[in-house]
Parts: C-alpha cells; sequence; structure tokens
C-alpha cells in the first residue's frame, strides 16, 4: 500500500514580456533612456579607455579614407565619426542628448534631429545605392564623393 502524498503539479505564472515589434521598440526604449543618463559622462568614459578607443580609431582609419562620406548609425556624441575626418558626415543616434553633445563638440558635421525609424535586417539602402550598416564597434561605411545628397 502506497502512503505517500499525491503530487501536485504547480504552475508558475511567467511574467508578461512583450513580443516581436513591441519588444524590440520596448529594448530601444531602455537603450535610449540609458544613453539619456550616461551622456554627460560619455567623454569622461572615452578619456579612461584611451586604449580601446584608439583601437577603434586605428581600425577605422584602415577602413575608411579620409575626405570620404560617411554615415554613421548610433554616433553617440560623433567622435568616431569626427576621427575619420569625412568630407560630409552623418551621425544618427537615438539619444536626443548625445545628439546634442556631438553637435556642440563637432558643428562641421551632420546629426539629424529625427530619431531613426525601427529597421529589421543587416543594412538600409541610401539615396545613390550605398549601404550602411551598424556593429558592436559602430561600422561605418563610406560611399564614393558626389554631388547627389545621402
Amino acid at each position: 500500500m502506497n502512503t505517500s502524498k499525491p503530487r501536485t503539479t504547480m504552475t508558475r505564472e511567467r511574467p508578461t514580456r512583450p513580443w516581436g515589434l513591441n519588444a524590440l521598440r520596448v529594448d530601444r526604449e531602455a537603450r535610449r533612456n540609458q544613453l539619456e543618463e550616461n551622456a554627460t559622462r560619455r567623454e569622461h568614459f572615452i578619456r579612461h579607455n584611451r586604449y580601446y578607443d584608439r583601437g577603434v580609431k586605428n581600425l577605422l582609419w584602415y577602413i575608411v579614407e579620409p575626405g570620404k562620406r560617411v554615415l554613421e548609425i548610433r554616433c553617440a556624441t560623433g567622435h568616431l565619426l569626427d576621427a575619420v575626418k569625412p568630407s560630409y558626415g552623418v551621425g544618427v543616434e537615438i539619444s536626443d542628448k548625445m545628439v546634442e553633445i556631438a553637435r556642440a563638440n563637432y558643428p562641421d558635421l551632420h546629426f539629424p534631429d529625427k530619431r531613426p525609424k525601427l529597421c529589421l535586417g543587416n543594412g538600409a539602402r541610401v539615396q545613390n545605392g550605398s549601404c550602411c550598416c551598424s556593429g558592436s564597434i559602430n561600422v561605418l561605411r563610406a560611399s564614393p564623393t558626389s554631388s547627389k545628397g545621402y
């Protein structure tokens, strides 16, 4: 005779989390808020991580020739965009405070007011057929200089 108690199954409710495009929007808003909080300390982080920053700049100097037209996605305060010395540089960022600092530090570069739209995929086509992409180290891709705008 079995004297053990019958097993009861416990169901744990999982917290409801966003899914699909809504999850991407929530994640993007969280990143934007974090960037807004850290915007004024960005230059401090760059100064205290000079070795890493120099390595990223060296990589970008190898990839992007000076004098090219450059679009940087997620440009933060614009210091890497400025480092490649573009003939025409555009930096796009989701944080308004980062854009404000970038404009103050690099008035010769362009930082649009509008936040970028949510885009799925590895790259986005721009007007003259160039392709821009973003990676963990803000990879920049240059297009040949032309009389057309981006």
